[in-house]
């Protein structure tokens, strides 16, 4: 698929990409998490939500070794901020992948603003079913998309599919403890990401080694998730009547409903953030 192809229908569903491409909550999260709707990492405890994301990237870039050589797929890639810090940084290719037809537009939109695309493409996919070809890129990555497959063993048999012998698997995303959520808060995740199950990580690394991966490695980052969601809370309160100008106050309201929840259900240990990172055999 090229960057003229039109968006299939396929297994895509409408209830998948409206809250991405609604307009208001698209304006919520550039207002409230920036440019970049990542997690962010804070080991200094300083940084902003901004700076907190770069460092996200830059923990990636290094756990998958990256470098200009490599051709990367990433998976619900939004607006591709992500693609397009590695192209700038590490100069590598990247395929920058999602559902949601309006971010693909507007991410194709930045990255000719800003000269990459000779290094940065945007591309319709469903992380279930890749229209990639077999052993065709040396990484595949994803920053919290996972959550939203409805085949989570399907996403990692396709990543294992298009991955080159070798090639290097990086899945950042939340996780969930059921034995810990109530009746309610289960159905409020799978309700917000769209999926009807949650994994926690014992079941990423067994859908991983399922899948055929190998030296299986995952990082605990969930207390930066709390403090990324606290920062946002924050953010939101300092600045909510600024805010209610250019957001719909239901909206608003909603999503600060959720990210307190998102700190109290974090900070017991109901939900967390992993990096995992995997490879595929030669």
């Amino acid at each position: 698929m090229n960057d003229n192809d039109p968006s299939p229908t396929g297994s895509w569903k409408p209830t998948d990409r409206n809250h991405y491409s609604d307009n208001t909550v698209r304006t919520l999260y550039r207002l409230a998490w920036g440019p970049s709707i990542h997690f962010g990492l804070y080991p200094d405890g300083t940084e902003t939500i901004e700076a907190a994301a770069i460092k996200t990237k830059v923990a990636i870039a290094l756990a998958l070794k990256l470098t200009a050589a490599d051709d990367v797929l990433e998976v619900g890639a939004g607006e591709g901020e992500t693609a397009r810090w590695l192209a700038r940084e590490v100069g590598c290719h990247v395929t920058a992948s999602n559902f949601t037809q309006e971010q693909i537009d507007s991410g194709r939109q930045k990255t000719t603003q800003d000269d990459l695309s000779d290094l940065v493409s945007h591309s319709w996919a469903d992380f279930q079913d890749l229209p990639f070809g077999d052993s065709q890129f040396t990484a595949h990555l994803s920053q919290e998309a996972f959550v939203h497959c409805k085949d989570k063993n399907r996403y990692f048999s396709e990543a294992y599919r298009v991955l080159k012998p070798s090639g290097q698997l990086a899945v950042s995303d939340q996780t969930t403890d059921r034995r810990l959520c109530s009746e309610k808060l289960r159905r409020i995740i799978t309700e917000r990401h769209g999926s009807p199950d949650m994994w926690d990580t014992d079941e990423m690394i067994n859908g991983a080694r399922q899948a055929g991966f190998l030296d299986i490695e995952t990082t605990d980052w969930s207390p930066h998730m709390a403090r990324h969601f606290a920062n946002l809370v924050n953010r939101i309160e300092a600045n909510y009547n600024a805010f209610t100008e250019h957001v719909d106050k239901g909206v608003l309201d909603n999503n600060l409903e959720l990210w307190r929840l998102a700190v109290e259900t974090t900070e017991a240990g109901k939900i967390g953030w992993c990096l995992l990172t995997a490879r595929k055999p030669e």
